[in-house]
């Protein structure tokens, strides 16, 4: 289900939504609607995702990230820039894209256009449609 990035802001703020706690260098993820918790997410950025976060630096890019979580650090990184392309940030937990839409908002209001965020399990109908309409310049899957 694609949410409304402002939307997702205001349900966030309403029902406080707070990034967790890291603990041993991760970020635990919230339980999904099955009951699962689907693992946690580190807020150190690997040196070898710096092509991606340069490619979805691009003012005429589209990239795509897979499980992005509460924001990663990937995903951060690339809405601090100047400059930017469109985000599609996909995660299992809705939860956890109303976090990562706040943190944005807080970060640059102005940028929360540049992303659209997709619940649910991937492949995703708007992934597919998207792919099927000329793509994405670089997809990060974690």
């Amino acid at each position: 289900m694609k949410l409304c990035a402002q939307k997702a802001v205001e349900e966030a703020r309403e029902r406080n939504l707070q990034l967790p706690e890291e603990r041993n260098g991760r970020i635990v993820t919230l339980t999904n609607t099955d009951g699962k918790k689907y693992g946690g997410m580190t807020n150190k950025p690997v040196k070898e995702f710096k092509e991606f976060v340069e490619i979805a630096s691009r003012a005429d890019a589209k990239v795509l990230e897979i499980g992005a979580a509460y924001g990663t650090p990937y995903l951060m990184e690339t809405f601090k820039k100047e400059h930017m392309g469109h985000y599609t940030a996909c995660e299992l937990v809705g939860d956890q894209l109303r976090i990562l839409a706040t943190r944005i908002e807080e970060l640059d209001p102005s940028k929360l256009s540049n992303l659209t965020l997709i619940e649910g399990p991937f492949p995703h109908k708007e992934v597919i449609d998207h792919l099927q309409e000329g793509g994405y310049d670089a997809v990060l899957a974690s």
